[in-house]
């Protein structure tokens, strides 16, 4: 699953969900680019992936909230996906999580540009 596969899918949906402005997330090109967005608005909203990171955990699915410890991970908020882990423990959230959400997962573990 390359990037552009992974924001088609659910994993788009939670990027947007956090808050990433839509025009900036379509010319993302590589997974780079994509963290450089994440960081960037995060600074820019004062924290804002953050808090709606936040906000999402408590109201997600247990695939959704595997792909969110996911993404965070890659786009380097591991810290804040430590964190909402704590609650809930990665481990058994990937061992619920199957199909386009384990994907999106893989997706997130591998960074694959193309």
């Amino acid at each position: 699953m390359t990037l552009s596969d992974f924001l088609a899918g659910p994993g788009g949906d939670l990027v947007r969900r956090l808050g990433l402005p839509a025009d900036l997330i379509a010319g993302c090109s590589c997974w780079a680019m994509l963290t450089a967005v994440a960081i960037a608005h995060n600074s820019q909203a004062d924290g804002g992936v953050w808090r709606a990171a936040e906000q999402l955990f408590g109201v997600l699915s247990s695939g959704e909230r595997a792909v969110l410890l996911a993404l965070l991970g890659a786009l380097d908020f591991s810290s804040l996906a430590d964190q909402l882990a704590s609650r809930s423990g990665t481990w058994a959230l990937m061992d619920v999580t199957h199909g386009r959400h384990r994907d999106a997962v893989a997706a997130c573990i591998l960074r694959r540009d193309s």
